[in-house]
Formats: structure tokens, C-alpha cells, sequence
């Protein structure tokens, strides 16, 4: 029997199927997104697998079918075109300042250029794009699919500093204003990235954006269920139980107990975090793999700010229109607790649009207390 391999931190899609490392099947999302209303927008924790999301959607606009043999959209009657595709990643952006947004948006903007051309009258970043959007359709015969991983990445690490998060806000919109733009010569848009901001909303100009965050429909979408765990994941699961002396539902119990808990909507399913489920069965080891990759200062920060009561942090209630906003962090930092995956959905009071919001699970709580207890026992 050959080993299961697991793709811990492999965000590529090519890199995944060809390397022969566990998948779990989400290309049945991909044909809802395909077939669908055309701009798109989700927000998802670090490490939830919406950059190998983005890879599998670059893949099938590029038409290799063959990466897909035996997954759900191979069945579907596609005619598999060869596309062409922008993908914007800003997730090794230098934040310290704007000239380094202005960097990367360059180098990508360069690339494409090599590729399909520039006019000499496009002189910001904004013409641009939209020239190289124009070009590749004028020379393919088919519409461009714009996909953008870790759009806020410059927002979220400017987010304690007004000034400097003004100036990426301002290059920002009038580039993304070019997906309206550019509208007649775009197959498929879509924008990822860990919270929502709504001040001054850099997407204010896209009027045709669909934002799947909340949508029961795609709550799967990123994240690995306990019916996939089940239906593509059990012997792992048996292995790690061999590891742990322990029977097949215990191990599911013990992996529940500790990556389990999600909610991305109202009464949608339960969501494991896919990178600790993924690294706890490829080291035969239940750990805190998720939360020691990184705990955002700010966070630690925003919460030491508002003294906020830790029991809390199991039973606030928020407004839906809060929740989804990340403007207001060092007044309420609840929102971006959630967005950033350290909060989830509990509970939904539907007459009253009230979230109940807590700690999704025993790897998160643990995580916490021990980040936050030395601040709380300083003061």
C-alpha cells in the first residue's frame, strides 16, 4: 500500500496533482464558480487553502484537464479552453511603504507585458492592466480570468498606521476599478483574502462583485468537512489512530475536539481547519500546527487596547453588519478576530440579525490563553 501523501503548505495546484499528494475534491465548487455569476469575492483565514483554490481555478481556465482526470468537474461537458490569466498575488509585499505595493504590481504588470505587449500612451498602473487585459483577448480569441490571492495583505499590515494605510488604499482602488472597466473582455474574476474592509471600499466600483464569505452554498468551499475526512481521508485518519492507540471514532472525536468548529455562515456545516487536519495526520500527531504559524501583533495588540474580558470571547453577540467589517479593530476587535479565524459562528438569532461568537475549537482556545495571558499578567 503506498503512502498517503499530504500536501502541507503546497498551494499549487499542478504541484499537488502531479505530485501525487492527497486532495481533497473542491472542484465542485469550481463548476458552481464557473458556470456562475462571474466576479467573485471570499474571505477566509491564513492557511485555509483559498490560494489552492485560486491554483485550481488558474488551472482549469488554462484548460488542463488532464489535472483534473477522476475529480467531480471531469464529468461535467467543458470544452476546456486555454484562457488567459492574470493572477495578482500580493502575499510578499513589502508593507514598510506604498513604493512597495507599487513594486509588485509592477513586476506582475511587466510579466504580463512580455507576454501581450505594451502601449507607450499607458503610463500608471491602471492603463496599464487594462492594456494588457485588452491585448491578450485581441491576440487569444478569448476573454481574460483576473484571479487576485491576498488582496489585503497592505490593509491588514497598515491596518494600526492611518496614514500609510490611506496611501495603499488610494493605489489600490483605482486599480481595481479596472476589473469594471475592462468588464467586455473578462471570462471570471475573482479577489481572496483574510478580512473585508468596508471604509472606503476599494471594490466600491465593481457593482457586479458577488461576495460568496457568508454564503451557505460555498461555506465548504476552503476547509475540509468531517463527511470529506470520512469519504477521503480515512486511512489516514486509521494511521493516526494507530499512532494514538486509538479506535477510528475516537481519532475523529480527538481531531474534531481540537480543528473542528468553523461556521462561515448562519447553521452552515462544520469546517476543520485543513492545515492542522493535514499536518496532524501526516505526523501521526495531534499538535497547535495552525496557531503557531503565526499569531497576527495586532490582534494581541487591539485586544490588550479594549480590555476585553477573555470569557467573552465565548458568548459575544455582534450584528451582521459589524461582523463582516474589519474598520473599526481598535474599537471592536471581534470582526477581525473572526475573519482572521480566532472567533467563529455559534449561534444566529435570525429575527434579531444577532451572531453569537466564540472559539471554534480546543487548538484555537489553548492558542490564545497562552498568547494572551502574559500580556493580561503584566498589567
Amino acid at each position: 500500500m503506498t503512502a498517503m501523501r499530504f500536501p502541507i503548505g503546497i498551494e499549487s495546484f499542478p504541484v499537488l496533482r502531479e505530485g501525487g499528494f492527497v486532495y481533497v475534491d473542491k472542484t465542485e465548487y469550481v463548476r458552481k464558480l464557473v458556470d456562475g455569476n462571474g466576479y467573485y469575492f471570499l474571505s477566509r483565514p491564513r492557511r485555509f487553502g483559498k490560494s489552492l483554490l485560486l491554483s485550481t481555478i488558474q488551472a482549469f481556465f488554462e484548460g488542463r484537464r488532464d489535472l483534473f482526470k477522476g475529480l467531480s468537474i471531469d464529468s461535467y461537458p467543458y470544452k476546456w479552453d486555454r484562457h488567459p490569466v492574470f493572477r495578482l498575488n500580493l502575499v510578499n509585499c513589502d508593507c514598510s511603504s506604498p513604493t512597495g505595493l507599487d513594486s509588485i504590481l509592477n513586476a506582475h504588470i511587466v510579466e504580463w507585458e512580455r507576454e501581450y505587449g505594451r502601449n507607450t500612451d499607458e503610463w500608471d498602473f491602471p492603463q496599464r492592466f487594462y492594456g494588457c487585459i485588452r491585448r491578450s483577448v485581441e491576440k487569444t480569441g478569448r476573454k481574460a480570468v483576473i484571479l487576485v490571492d491576498e488582496y489585503d495583505k497592505t490593509l491588514v499590515a497598515s491596518i494600526e498606521d492611518a496614514e500609510l494605510n490611506e496611501g495603499f488604499r488610494e493605489r489600490l482602488k483605482p486599480f481595481y476599478a479596472t476589473l469594471k472597466a475592462a468588464s467586455d473582455y473578462i471570462r471570471f474574476a475573482m479577489i481572496t483574502g483574510v478580512s473585508r474592509f468596508s471604509r472606503l471600499s476599494i471594490f466600491s466600483d465593481i457593482n457586479n462583485l458577488y461576495d460568496i464569505t457568508s454564503d451557505k452554498e460555498y461555506a465548504g468551499i476552503c476547509g475540509i468537512t468531517a463527511d470529506e475526512i470520512r469519504a477521503q481521508l480515512s486511512e489516514g485518519v486509521a494511521m493516526l489512530g494507530k499512532g494514538l492507540e486509538l479506535g477510528f471514532e475516537d481519532t475523529m472525536a480527538e481531531l474534531k475536539k481540537n480543528y473542528d468548529g468553523y461556521h462561515f455562515a448562519a447553521k452552515s456545516e462544520d469546517i476543520y481547519n485543513p492545515f492542522s487536519l493535514m499536518s496532524a495526520l501526516s505526523n501521526k500527531e495531534i499538535g497547535s500546527y495552525w496557531f503557531l504559524t503565526g499569531t497576527p501583533t495586532f490582534l494581541l495588540k487591539a485586544l490588550r487596547a479594549t480590555d476585553m474580558y477573555l470569557p467573552d470571547l465565548n458568548r459575544d453577540k455582534i450584528s451582521d453588519l459589524v461582523l463582516y467589517s474589519s474598520d473599526s479593530y481598535m474599537t471592536d476587535p471581534v470582526p477581525l478576530l473572526f475573519q482572521s479565524g480566532y472567533l467563529t459562528i455559534k449561534d444566529y438569532d435570525r429575527r434579531r440579525k444577532m451572531y453569537t461568537i466564540g472559539v471554534p475549537n480546543l487548538e484555537v482556545e489553548d492558542g490564545l490563553y497562552r498568547q494572551l495571558l502574559p500580556i493580561y499578567l503584566n498589567r
